[in-house]
């Protein structure tokens, strides 16, 4: 997972437009989180924060891009399990409540949105 980051990192770099780029970049990042929290790690909450951080930069890319606000909320779901505070979890469920109106508005019938959604809370 960490050199498929690293590749994929340096091609952004280069075409920061790859749409398809940083919505998988989301999913690296989400997946390096999930074994780094299944290993016990400390970084489970940055990754989790990286993902989310470039499906946010997907989603501003082009805001018709379903995949982004769904990958968004799903990320939501593993950062309530890395939170330490109330505000921590209000703040996740917040994003979630906007991401899922997002995902929705673009289309109200996507499974992915609609799962990933009901899975937060």
């Amino acid at each position: 997972i960490n050199q498929a980051i690293s590749m994929l990192e340096s091609i952004i770099a280069d075409y920061p437009t790859f749409l398809w780029g940083l919505n998988d970049l989301g999913a690296l990042y989400h997946s390096l989180a999930l074994r780094e929290k299944t290993l016990g790690m400390t970084t489970t909450r940055d990754s989790l924060q990286k993902a989310v951080k470039y499906y946010e930069m997907a989603a501003k890319l082009d805001p018709a891009y379903q995949n982004a606000p769904s990958g968004i909320i799903f990320a939501q779901m593993s950062l309530i399990s890395e939170s330490n505070t109330k505000e921590e979890i209000i703040d996740c469920l917040s994003m979630s409540d906007n991401w899922s109106r997002v995902c929705l508005s673009i289309n109200q019938k996507n499974l992915n949105c609609i799962n990933n959604y009901g899975q937060v809370y």
